[in-house]
């Protein structure tokens, strides 16, 4: 994790928006001062230990434990860890599922094709064109809405693919290392 010469971690300018138990929030980060919904605070975020990190607000400390992806994959290893995933946080001792995007991960979101094939299944469709680098879910497993399915390679940018409700995958219909054209078919899930 990179950390600047005051021992926090550096806070790259950048907009995100956050949802927690159904309020979104916009929020921009400029150095060390972020802007929520137009209210703005000094902030100073530090590690304390694995997993614990200290929390300035205009001078006011917070204990903040996490992030942890709520789909049991390994501990955020960077503040970007997070973006575009539900992730679990305490914040003081009071537990949060808050959802994570920025501007790319709300434009993959809106791009993915999901739709409702014949018998309730859902099929989920390239945003755009790329190379299929990783698959993340095999056929006839059992996954929740938001799981990670395959990592899209476009732009130089890994993307990740991911579902937009659960069910059982019925159908995966690409390899890793195929090369994908926009619209294409990716996976198939059914409802049980």
């Amino acid at each position: 994790m990179e950390v600047n010469e005051e021992g926090g971690i550096p806070l790259r300018s950048r907009t995100f928006t956050v949802s927690v138990g159904g309020s979104v929030f916009e929020i921009y980060l400029s150095g060390n001062q972020v802007d929520v919904e137009g209210k703005q605070y000094q902030v100073d975020f530090t590690p304390a230990r694995p997993g614990l990190y200290s929390l300035t607000l205009n001078g006011e400390t917070h204990d903040v434990a996490g992030p942890f992806h709520t789909d049991n994959s390994e501990v955020a290893s960077s503040v970007g860890g997070g973006i575009g995933k539900t992730i679990r946080l305490s914040v003081d001792g009071i537990e949060y599922e808050a959802r994570l995007d920025d501007e790319h991960s709300l434009l993959i979101r809106s791009l993915v094709k999901q739709g409702h094939a014949p018998g309730g299944e859902c099929v989920v469709r390239a945003p755009m064109p790329g190379l299929i680098s990783r698959i993340e879910v095999e056929q006839g497993e059992r996954i929740d809405a938001d799981k990670g399915l395959l990592v899209l390679e476009a732009m130089k940018m890994e993307n990740e693919i991911r579902a937009q409700r659960g069910g059982v995958i019925k159908t995966i219909h690409v390899v890793k290392g195929k090369a994908v054209e926009k619209g294409e078919l990716l996976v198939t899930i059914s409802e049980h």
